[in-house]
């Protein structure tokens, strides 16, 4: 057993508050989360947990910048359907939204499970889970949904 420092500990394990999706359970994290566009910022969380493609949950948790910054903000935790060489695969994705959002595009990162990995030669995933799309690296909160 090894031994590992408080900090290095709260790192690692990061305690959320996962709330039964309803309407007003969404409706109620949104509200809570400083954001400057709610209304907008409900709609698409929404949209979003509604998908057929997704099974994705709302949660509020701790987010860790590249060095030691950290911030509370919403998450969109779950899987989404992937189609690869005709076989349907549920990836399991982290979708964080800062608090300027929809001004700035959420945070993606594809969170492998023990039994998968992200392969070198992976076009849109980098090493470090970060998913690399034109649709984030380009986003435009006029015409993106």
């Amino acid at each position: 057993m090894s031994t590992q420092s408080l900090g290095d500990i709260e790192k690692m394990v990061i305690i959320v508050k996962v709330f039964i999706i309803s309407a007003e359970h969404i409706k109620l994290n949104v509200s809570n989360f400083k954001v400057s566009h709610t209304d907008l910022v409900l709609s698409r969380v929404k949209q979003t947990i509604a998908s057929p493609i997704s099974n994705l949950l709302l949660k509020f948790a701790r987010y860790f910048y590249d060095g030691d910054a950290s911030k509370n903000l919403l998450c969109l935790c779950g899987t989404i359907v992937s189609l690869y060489r005709q076989n349907r695969y549920n990836i399991p994705v982290e979708i964080w939204l800062q608090e300027d959002h929809p001004l700035v595009a959420p945070l993606a990162y594809v969170k492998p499970i023990s039994n998968m990995y992200i392969s070198p030669n992976a076009l849109y995933v980098q090493d470090d889970e970060v998913v690399i799309l034109s649709y984030l690296e380009f986003w435009d909160h006029t015409t993106t949904d």
